[in-house]
């Protein structure tokens, strides 16, 4: 079930919409990535950060009702 959350935020890359994608992590999810240091934590801040263009592996961790993401790691 969570596979199909994975391959649709993955499809959605392509748009290149910040705003797109930021709408797959749950309200209080925690983004981290790697090359870059910190944590951002919710969904308005993972908003607010437009870096799209970094190519990565991602780590998913999905909600309960495999909905959102409720954490990404990147690496």
């Amino acid at each position: 079930m969570g596979g199909a959350l994975v391959r649709r935020f993955c499809a959605a890359w392509s748009n290149l919409n910040p705003y797109e994608l930021a709408g797959y992590f749950a309200e209080n999810a925690v983004y981290q990535n790697v090359p870059i240091p910190g944590i951002i934590l919710g969904r308005e801040a993972i908003d607010a950060e437009h870096d799209v263009d970094l190519p990565i592996m991602g780590v998913f961790e999905l909600s309960a009702d495999f909905g959102h993401f409720t954490s990404w790691t990147q690496r």
